[in-house]
Parts: structure tokens; sequence; C-alpha cells
């Protein structure tokens, strides 16, 4: 028997056993009697035969993860799979391309055979049914085509000669209400939901933003933190658009802040006051602060801490020049006088 080309893309399923909690889905009595008539028939067969499972949803995901599990173990090939979404139709048109001949597959499956139909007006299909004759150089065993039930009518009409020569049929149906099935759909439901509240809310809170900015009563510069945090909002209930949206109108707001301080030169982001300035141009700096504060108004806030504008002294130089001397804090001072006692010892 044939092996997979170590040059191929698409990934060959390790031997080793996989191991899972528990069934994806709970089968019918009929569907388990026919993928144990399935497992048979792929350990069989010796040479290319095509079997075609039909199966969608919950029933589907269990169907391909006992392929899974079943890929070289017990007799069984091990079995290379097609991608899982609509790069099929281009990754069968490329296998039957460039497939090196003389290295057949040992087996193959395509999980979303469906695909072969809708992509390129089911090209893909064509081609596969074209190869027909050519398909046992490509595949030295099965072949599995897993699709819905009610795909089957046009995947046969589309692809009639290859139809014609499938070694086996299998219909998979889950149980009705099974537990696995309901619980998932609850899981999905309720993630759903939140998305949905958290989007809702972000947005509602970007709406009030707006209202606020257009009230004139807070600067737009003030929202930056805001913006943001409805960004990060909109992110977490996968709303990517308006994450980006929100993240940049963060931006903004955030260089218009910047620009402000710059134009007022205050170090203060929170206040909005404009500068009061003493006569003659002076500056003027609060005596017993850790660093000049320009004082605006009658109070500035420094933080979440208001700095009264009762004494100032002149400032003469630059700012950040040293022209303001604070005085020494109590801290400052005590440290002075242990300095002073240790000279005099010595």
């Amino acid at each position: 028997m044939g092996r997979a080309s170590a040059g191929r893309d698409m990934p060959e399923v390790p031997r080793a056993p996989l191991t899972r909690p528990g069934p994806l889905a709970w089968l019918t009595e009929e569907s388990e009697h026919g993928l144990g008539v399935l497992r048979r028939g792929l350990r069989r067969a010796s040479s290319f035969g095509l079997f075609v499972v039909l199966a969608s949803d919950a029933a589907r995901a269990e169907v391909l993860w006992r392929l899974l599990e079943w890929s070289g173990q017990e007799g069984l090939p091990p079995l290379t799979f097609f991608p899982w979404g609509a790069e099929a139709a281009e990754a069968v048109d490329a296998f039957l391309l460039a497939s090196d001949r003389t290295k057949p597959l040992a087996g193959a499956v395509v999980p979303y055979a469906e695909v072969l139909l809708d992509e390129k007006g089911g090209e893909a299909l064509r081609s596969l049914n074209m190869a027909r004759d050519v398909l046992g150089r490509l595949i030295a065993g099965p072949l599995v085509l897993v699709l819905p039930e009610a795909r089957a009518g046009d995947f046969a009409r589309g692809a009639d000669d290859l139809w014609d020569v499938r070694a086996g049929t299998t219909v998979v149906e889950a149980e009705a209400g099974t537990e696995a099935e309901a619980e998932a759909a609850a899981e999905a439901e309720a993630a759903a939901e939140a998305e949905a509240a958290a989007e809702a809310e972000a947005a509602a809170e970007a709406l009030r933003l707006r209202e606020i900015e257009a009230s004139g009563e807070v600067a737009p510069g003030a929202l930056a933190d805001a913006w943001l945090n409805v960004a990060t909002a909109f992110l977490r209930a996968h709303a990517f658009e308006e994450a980006m949206s929100a993240a940049e109108a963060a931006e903004r707001r955030a260089r218009r802040r910047i620009h402000d301080w710059g134009d007022q030169g205050v170090a203060d982001p929170g206040a909005r006051a404009p500068v009061d300035r003493p006569a003659g141009g002076k500056r003027t700096c609060v005596e017993g602060s850790s660093r000049a504060v320009h004082v605006r108004g009658p109070s500035v806030e420094h933080g979440s801490k208001p700095f009264e504008a009762g004494k100032s002294t002149p400032c003469h130089g630059r700012p950040g020049r040293g022209a303001c001397a604070p005085a020494r804090s109590p801290r400052g001072l005590r440290g002075a006088r242990h300095t002073a006692r240790a000279g005099s010892r010595s």
C-alpha cells in the first residue's frame, strides 16, 4: 500500500491514537451500525474506492472525529485530510494537477465535499469526475467524501461517473435532542447573547460620549480614556470594526489632549481654566511642592489633590532651570540636619 509523499501540504493523521472527553453527538442505532460497516470497508480497501458519508452538523463532527481516530489504526490506512473549508476546492484541483503518481496517498478524506459543488461553479467537482479513471493512481486506498444528505442529489448529478463507481454510501444522523447537542447549542446561544449584550452596551456608551462632547461641557481631549474603554468593550464583543473606530477616536482625543497641555503649559491634565499669570509676565510657583506647578485660577488640581494658590513666589528664570526653588520638605530638613551633625563630629 502506497504512502503519502513527504512534500504534500495536506496533513496525514499520525498513527498515535487520539483521546477525547466524550462524543460530539449521540448517533442513532442505524448510524452506529452504518459506521461499523464503513470501518470494515475502509480496512478492506486494498485499492482505490470511493466512500460517501451523508452527515451534517453535530453528526458530521462526530464522523470526522471517528475518521481521525481510525486513521492508521487496526489495519486502516493513514488518511490524509483535505482542508476543512472553502480551500478544499483549490486543494483538490491542485492535487489532481500536481500529484506524484509514483507515490499515491494511502487514503484521503474531503470533510466538506459540498464545497466542490459551491466553489467556482463546481469546477473542482467536474475535475474530480473527469479524473475518475486515474484516481486509482493518485489514491491507493479509500477516498471518503462527507457531505450533507440534502446535497447528495446535486453531487450525483455533478459527478455522475464518479458517483456510479462508489463503494458505499453511509447515512449518519444524530439522535434528536441529545445531551451533547443540547449542551453545545446552549453554550453557543449563551455566548452569542453575551457578545450581543456587550456590543449593545459599548454602542450605548459611545453614543453617550458623543452627546457629552456635543454639549461642550467637557473638552474632547478629556474623554480619551473613556473612548479607549469603549474600544476594549467592542473588542471583547468581537465587534472588530467598531473597536477599531473607537480606538481611532481615543487616539485623536489623546493627541488633542496633549496639544492642549502644550498650549497652556499645564502640568495637570484635568484642569481646563485659563492660565492666570502675574503682572509683568512672571510665572508663579507654589511653595512647599516638590516641583514648580503653574498656578491657574484660584486652585490647581494635581492628580486628585487640589493645590491652593495661596503662597507663591516670583519665578524669574526659565521653567525647569531651578529658578523656582521650592522650600525644603520636612524630610529634607531632617536629612540636612543629620548631615550637619555628622560633619561637626568629624
